[in-house]
């Protein structure tokens, strides 16, 4: 039996290119970084002209924000 995804990439896609939208609206420069509900990197994006060490912060802020 196939466990159900609490998220599929598909969403996990989505929930990236609303961020960025919203990052580019705003002139931001970041990572976007989507993990699985246990903290599990999905996906990452990171924004041209973003500091390289955000790669790092962005997974560990989202996967912070999910096991709490």
């Amino acid at each position: 039996m196939l466990r159900q995804l609490a998220l599929s990439i598909e969403d996990a896609k989505k929930i990236a290119a609303a961020a960025r939208a919203e990052a580019e609206r705003n002139s931001w420069n970041v990572v976007i970084a989507i993990v699985d509900d246990g903290g599990h990197l999905m996906y990452l994006e990171r924004m041209d002209g973003t500091q390289k060490a955000s790669s790092v912060v962005a997974q560990e802020k989202a996967r912070t924000a999910i096991l709490f």
